[in-house]
């Protein structure tokens, strides 16, 4: 009677045993998902302010280069009507 409470016990201890591991494989494996979504998304997100702030100074540049193309244009038009009008 006594040995078969015993094995009872041990088997029951066993199966909590076991439940606790498994949920804590489950926790464990969660978690891990989580971060890793977290690092997918922060690393996405960076790559995204990068593109961004390329993008930014590309047309930055550009926008620079085309207002002294167009300030390099007025002072030609400028200096030849000053010519122009000043040889009449």
């Amino acid at each position: 009677m006594v040995e078969m409470m015993v094995w009872k016990m041990v088997d029951m201890m066993a199966v909590m045993m076991v439940e606790t591991m498994v949920v804590m494989m489950v926790v464990m494996m969660a978690v891990m998902m989580v971060e890793m979504m977290v690092v997918m998304m922060v690393g996405m997100l960076v790559e995204m302010m990068v593109v961004i702030a390329l993008s930014g100074m590309i047309a930055f540049g550009w926008t620079i280069s085309v207002l002294f193309g167009m300030t390099q244009a007025v002072n030609n038009a400028s200096q030849k009507r000053k010519e122009t009008n000043f040889g009449k």
